[in-house]
């Protein structure tokens, strides 16, 4: 018969009915699949962020036990003397054995960006410049500065300075990291 007959006749009718069904079935399970993924991937993060959560007040209470909030602020104005970003840029290449052009380069290798990532941090911490200002001395966006000072931070298992938020653990890349 021809799919035009079949579609007129009573059992092409129950043919096309039974097609029908079958595939809203499979739509139903492929969508409960789908459902249960998106709630386990949710479960997930939920974890991570809680993880991440416990870490961060972990290392902020070690912090805390070691010493109080006066002496650390005493020692840190004691023995912190004053750098230029430029000071800062070079001490860093000379410690990773670049030149202060690799950091300022679109280079992207891990050995200049672990480098790079080191010197955008220590410029933070040891200056009050700007993001915006440490991006304009290493030829960077402001944006690729906090980038920079997170991966550090979490490669190194460190608290990054100026208040800024710690890296989210559900990103792609700081799980590849």
């Amino acid at each position: 018969m021809l799919a035009t007959q079949i579609g007129r006749s009573p059992e092409g009718k129950k043919i096309w009915e039974a097609g029908e069904r079958y595939h809203r079935r499979l739509q139903d399970e492929e969508n409960k699949r789908a459902a249960k993924i998106a709630r386990e991937a949710q479960i997930l993060r939920e974890a991570a962020e809680r993880e991440a959560e416990i870490r961060r007040q972990e290392a902020i209470n070690e912090l805390l036990a070691k010493e109080t909030w006066p002496e650390f602020v005493v020692r840190m104005t004691e023995n912190h003397k004053k750098r230029s970003l430029a000071e800062i840029i070079r001490a860093t290449a000379e410690k990773y054995e670049l030149t202060v052009g690799h950091l300022k380069s679109d280079v992207r290798t891990q050995k200049v960006a672990i480098a790079r990532h080191d010197a955008m941090y220590q410029c933070a911490a040891e200056t009050t410049f700007s993001l915006k200002q440490i991006g304009r001395a290493l030829h960077k966006d402001h944006t690729t500065v906090i980038s920079g000072i997170r991966r550090h931070c979490s490669r190194v298992g460190i608290l990054p300075p100026r208040g800024m938020d710690p890296i989210k653990p559900s990103r792609k890349w700081h799980n590849a990291a």
